[in-house]
Formats: structure tokens, C-alpha cells, sequence
């Protein structure tokens, strides 16, 4: 089980992804562990943790295709919790305006996780619940996959605000008729991580040092998205190719 600093206030910030390939995932580390240290929040003895994400989104799969066409002004909810502990789990509203990310989140109870696995309703004074509630309301919401993968997580020796994370083993499982399927789809081709950079305002220049040592490609790839339509070539979920 990792710590997690519950956010009382909204954290906005840019987060920039690139998919690196396997033969270059050591050189990478190497780099960033010359100018970033590991989170804090890792339990001794490891150096990375297990992450999952329950995507949740409309009957119509709005959240998907805003993705797809590029809002530019859009929002997600999900639940996270680590490893297999999901007493830590939160609900976060990830929104995005334009180029920068808006992240919320409140700490769920065991009963209000399983009720919102559940797609029941309660009262809470919680805002990020009430934000639901009033979403669910308008466009009924339910969860639709689980995406999980293991985060190698850095934060920046003189920028704390600096974090950088690679992830490794990113699969996906659907939801049906309000449960998690007991199958597991990966994402990316085998050894490909995400390599994530999240700053404030400026990408440190040391970073742009690496990214254009590695010759990496920015991409706009959705753990969600992705997940998402690797469970519909499964026959789980119908999509329009055209978005």
C-alpha cells in the first residue's frame, strides 16, 4: 500500500505524455535519476506501485468521444486506489481546460466505494461526490473499465511540484452489468511504458534535454480512451470508428 496526500484544493498543472520503448527505459531512468528523486510516498523496499483506475462514463460513452474529437474544455470521473488496498480509494475528477489539467479528489469510504460501484446514490458533503451526484443526474454515469498498470513515480529534487512517472504493464479490464470482468487486455506492445511529465508552468529545461536526446514523440494517448478500445475490439463495447 502506498500514502496518498488526500487534495484539499484543485491542483492544475500540464502533463505531457510520450510512449517510450523498451530499449530505451533504463537510459531514461538512468537520466531522470540525475536530477529527480523517488517519491516519497513509495513504501521502503520498492520503487514502484501498483495503480487502478475505474473509469467511469454516460450509456452514450460521452466521455470517449469528447477525448476523440479533442474538447477542449472536458471532464472524467474515476475512482483510484493502489494495489490491491481499495480502502485507498479516491474519487477524482480529472478535468481538462484547454492545455492545462484540473485534478480534485476526496477520499472514499469502503461503503461509498461500493456504492458507486453500484451506481447508487447517497448524500455526501464531500465536493468531488456532489459534483458526481450532479453529473450522474444530468447523464446517468456507471463504470466502464479498469485500467491498471505499475508507476515508477520521480519528483524533482529542486521542484516539488516536478513529477515524472513511467508506467509499465498497463492493461484493462471491462465492466458488465455493474461488475469487473476477471480479464486483462494489454494496452501497449510488450516492454512499452508511458512516460508522463506534469509541471506547473514551464517544462524544466532538463527535461526537454531528455526528450529530445531519446528523439521521444509526444502523444495524446488516453489510458482511458485506449482502454476503452481495446475492450471494444473485444466485442465488449460498441464504437464509432469515425468519433
Amino acid at each position: 500500500m502506498i500514502a496518498q496526500d488526500i487534495i484539499a484544493t484543485p491542483v492544475s498543472r500540464f502533463e505531457i505524455k510520450y510512449i517510450v520503448p523498451k530499449f530505451l527505459k533504463t537510459q531514461i531512468i538512468q537520466d531522470i535519476s540525475k536530477i529527480a528523486v523517488l517519491d516519497s510516498n513509495i513504501v521502503a523496499g520498492s520503487n514502484s506501485y501498483e495503480v487502478n483506475s475505474i473509469y467511469f462514463d454516460t450509456s452514450n460513452l460521452s466521455a470517449f468521444y469528447e477525448k476523440m474529437a479533442g474538447v477542449l474544455h472536458r471532464k472524467k470521473f474515476r475512482i483510484r486506489y493502489y494495489g490491491d488496498d481499495q480502502s485507498s480509494a479516491s474519487l477524482e475528477i480529472k478535468e481538462r481546460l484547454h492545455d492545462r489539467i484540473l485534478k480534485r479528489k476526496d477520499k472514499l469510504t469502503s461503503n461509498e466505494y461500493e456504492n458507486l460501484t453500484r451506481g447508487m446514490h447517497f448524500s455526501s458533503n464531500k465536493k468531488t461526490l456532489r459534483e458526481y451526484f450532479y453529473s450522474t443526474t444530468l447523464n446517468s454515469l456507471r463504470p466502464v473499465v479498469t485500467v491498471s498498470y505499475q508507476r515508477l513515480p520521480f519528483v524533482g529534487k529542486n521542484d516539488i511540484n516536478l513529477r515524472i512517472t513511467l508506467d509499465d504493464n498497463i492493461r484493462v479490464r471491462p465492466w458488465l452489468r455493474g461488475r469487473e470482468a476477471q480479464v486483462n487486455y494489454p494496452l501497449l506492445s510488450k516492454g512499452e511504458s508511458v512516460l508522463e511529465i506534469k509541471f506547473n508552468n514551464v517544462m524544466p529545461h532538463w527535461c526537454e534535454k531528455i526528450v529530445e536526446k531519446y528523439a521521444l514523440t509526444n502523444t495524446a494517448c488516453s489510458k482511458y480512451a485506449m482502454g476503452l478500445s481495446k475492450c471494444a475490439s473485444h466485442g465488449f463495447f460498441n464504437i464509432n470508428e469515425d468519433y
